[in-house]
């Protein structure tokens, strides 16, 4: 105060001298006083405004009088205090126990962040922080919930035993900024009706970094992770083992949000409907969209006959970049990927996956939904997918060719009753190397430096840019039995 107290006398004095003809030599040099002392006076009521608050007990109390902190009773304080907090965890496991009465304001259920910005993270102990709703006596209610306009920062703790019967996020719930940094939130329950087993997103802005999602399970749709609005970043994080009974095993995104998933794994999750990884609804005309970056989504399924897209179900906006589908299983159309909205797939590769349900299933590695929407595939390499009846590596419904392009694309090496690697009609936007055609149009032997049919003899499967794949090639492909094309990579290769 002292400080700040002399910063405002001194810039008051120089007023006064100014306005008594005393005027420094060089104007400059006052403005840029006055800028750096309104900066530094700014700069030292913001610290002020800061609290940082020391939780000294783990019992879930509310009580001024008994001498100690807690969690609850720190989230209170920060609530009614001006500017941002620090909340200050040791080790230990933090149980709320004191069951929701309808209030929103953190004094029982859920922990309520109803302003300012909060920080809680794990400061002392080897170790770790774990806040839990219930354990084995369940609180009924979520563990976090971010108001609109307020602020959450979670660094170094585990969110965990969340239960809920209606409503979205069961660990979290946020309309404001969420911000999630080496935090795992596990263990989530929904009952009837309720969507997001780990984290629902309805506004505002979210990151998730080097972090997990992880073993929740809901009725309805995104068992990890579920977005209606605002925008989440994945980064560097992982959604391991979640299910849904509606939409999306691993994530829901719908309406407007906007979702990206960077560097981050989506793995072993199951939706009852659609999208055992992945299910994305949200359009780019209404601001929203899912984009996949650097990511893996490997090792989902889906579980009812009639489900479609065991890795990725879409009806949006999609864009996947440098990313590996593999071994994604159980649906009917599109064991990699089904798209029915605008996708654009581009230095990508889908290996592994199945659409083997049913006879009639189809799109191993991607299904097209005949003219709904679009897809483009560049430097793609789809290959080892399966289906049961056609198009092992891809299949497109309907007629025309236009909604669906290909360029620079390897499509070979997959399995089905029929049309091995590819059914439908596609457009090829050059240097294709496809496979088993079959009956198959789009593409023609060395038309648009295309190169198709023949035996196609895969050696090695590359999982990482630092192995090759290599293709044997008969004299059909006007080349020598024996000699190979080869691609120096996965992920950004060109045939």
């Amino acid at each position: 105060m002292l400080l700040t107290s002399w910063l405002r006398g001194w810039f008051r004095r120089a007023e006064v001298q100014r306005d008594n003809g005393h005027r420094p030599k060089r104007r400059t040099r006052t403005h840029e006083a006055r800028r750096w002392a309104a900066s530094a006076i700014e700069a030292l009521e913001r610290r002020q405004l800061l609290t940082v608050i020391n939780v000294t007990t783990l019992n879930d109390v509310v009580d001024a009088g008994d001498g100690v902190m807690s969690l609850r009773e720190a989230i209170i304080a920060a609530n009614g205090a001006a500017g941002d907090d620090e909340i200050n965890l040791p080790s230990g496991t933090y149980v709320l126990e004191l069951a929701p009465s309808g209030a929103n304001d953190a004094t029982t259920g859920d922990l309520d962040i109803t302003a300012g910005s909060v920080t809680i993270r794990h400061t002392t102990g080897a170790t770790s922080v774990v806040i839990d709703a219930g354990a084995g006596s369940p609180l009924g209610d979520r563990v976090f919930d971010v108001a609109m306009g307020a602020g959450l920062h979670l660094i170094d703790l585990t969110v965990r035993d969340g239960s809920l019967n209606s409503g979205n996020g069961v660990g979290i719930r946020s309309l404001g900024q969420l911000t999630l940094d080496r935090v795992h939130v596990i263990d989530g329950i929904g009952g009837t009706g309720v969507n997001g087993g780990g984290v629902a997103i309805e506004g505002g802005f979210a990151t998730i970094m080097d972090s997990e999602i992880s073993d929740n399970t809901v009725t309805g749709d995104g068992g990890g992770l579920y977005l209606t609005a605002g925008s989440t970043t994945l980064i560097r994080s992982a959604l391991v083992g979640n299910e849904a009974g509606g939409f999306g095993g691993g994530i829901r995104n719908q309406g407007t949000g906007l979702l990206n998933v960077i560097a981050s794994t989506i793995r072993n999750s199951v939706a009852s409907a659609h999208g055992g990884g992945i299910s994305n609804t949200s359009l780019a005309v209404n601001g929203g969209g899912l984009f996949v970056d650097g990511s893996t989504i490997n090792l989902n399924s889906v579980d009812q006959a009639a489900s479609n897209g065991a890795g990725i179900h879409n009806t949006g906006n999609l864009t996947i970049n440098r990313s590996l589908i593999s071994n994604n299983s159980g649906a009917h159309w599109g064991g990699g990927l089904f798209n029915s909205g605008n996708a654009s797939v581009s230095n990508s590769t889908f290996s592994g996956n199945s659409a083997t349900v049913d006879a009639n299933a189809a799109g191993g590695g991607i299904y097209q939904l005949g003219s709904s929407g679009s897809l483009f595939l560049d430097s793609v390499t789809i290959f080892q997918n399966t289906a049961s009846l056609r198009g092992g590596g891809i299949a497109r419904g309907g007629v025309s060719a236009s909604n669906v392009t290909v360029r620079n694309t390897i499509i070979a090496g997959n399995t089905a009753t029929g049309s091995a690697d590819i059914f439908g009609t596609f457009q090829s936007a050059g240097h294709n190397l496809i496979g088993d055609l079959d009956a198959a149009t789009g593409f023609t032997n060395g038309v648009f430096g295309d190169i198709v049919g023949g035996e196609f003899g895969i050696e090695v499967l590359a999982t990482s840019n630092a192995s090759p794949i290599e293709i044997t090639t008969s004299s059909f492909h006007g080349l020598s039995t024996g000699d190979r094309v080869r691609v120096t990579g996965v992920v950004g290769n060109t045939a």
